[in-house]
């Protein structure tokens, strides 16, 4: 099994058909670096749990986080425990579902004024910590 394949989770239908648009047109930076030499698998996942084998040599991307702070840590968990994966990658837009609560155009105007492109990376504790809130507003709230 090739170690430099790609497996992209996701959580929603939602965002495996943005993913899939933006990564046939090639409008994702690293699509045109992606050949069958690195090949890229879609899974949900919500089925890893299922199908743990499909993770093994694979480099893990997520493309969304779950609504749901309990049933993202439970995947992470598994992750951590059963394969050792000691850390994540989420890449997530300002557009993602879970982001609904937010006044994201006023965020996207204050980082383009900021000089930030549309396609640049933003990592900050105070992001992960409102996304883990909303997370655990949603899971209150069932």
């Amino acid at each position: 099994m090739n170690s430099d394949s790609l497996l992209f989770l996701y959580f929603t239908d939602d965002t495996k058909n943005v993913f899939l648009d933006l990564f046939i047109s090639k409008e994702l930076s690293f699509s045109e670096k992606i050949t069958s030499d690195a090949p890229i698998i879609l899974f949900n996942a919500n089925d890893l749990k299922r199908n743990l084998t499909i993770v093994k040599q694979r480099n893990i991307i997520f493309l969304d986080h779950a609504f749901s702070y309990i049933k993202e840590k439970e995947i992470l968990d598994l992750l951590h425990e059963q394969l050792d994966i000691k850390s994540f990658v989420f890449y997530i837009s300002f557009d993602d579902l879970i982001f609904n609560n937010f006044n994201t155009q006023s965020l996207k105007s204050i980082f383009n004024k900021l000089g930030f492109k549309e396609t640049d990376s933003i990592q900050h504790s105070m992001i992960d910590n409102s996304i883990k809130k909303l997370q655990e507003k949603f899971d209150s709230e069932k």
